[in-house]
């Protein structure tokens, strides 16, 4: 007996995921899915595990760390450059 489809709920419970991940993962073609019209997504279960049991993917993009960092320490790095610039430029003032 064929077990039953998984709903996206369900799937995103078996991942440990959010029900949003499991729509980019189908959308972006990463997880199987079965489109049965009106944005219904089913899933077989076969296609959840082996999606499961695939290795671990690290980020293809290293940039996007870089980026990441940048973004959350904008204002930091920003303080920094300004008082270091300042910095140099009372140093060399005439006296």
């Amino acid at each position: 007996m064929a077990e039953k489809l998984l709903t996206p709920t369900e799937v995103a419970r078996r991942l440990g995921v959010a029900e949003a991940e499991v729509a980019r993962l189908t959308a972006r073609g990463t997880l199987k899915a079965l489109h049965l019209g009106d944005g219904l997504l089913r899933f077989h279960p076969e296609d959840v595990a082996a999606w499961q049991a695939r290795p671990a993917a690290t980020s293809a993009v290293p940039w996007e760390r870089v980026w990441d960092f940048l973004y959350a320490y904008d204002f930091y790095l920003f303080a920094a450059f300004f008082l270091g610039a300042m910095g140099a430029f009372v140093l060399t003032m005439p006296r």
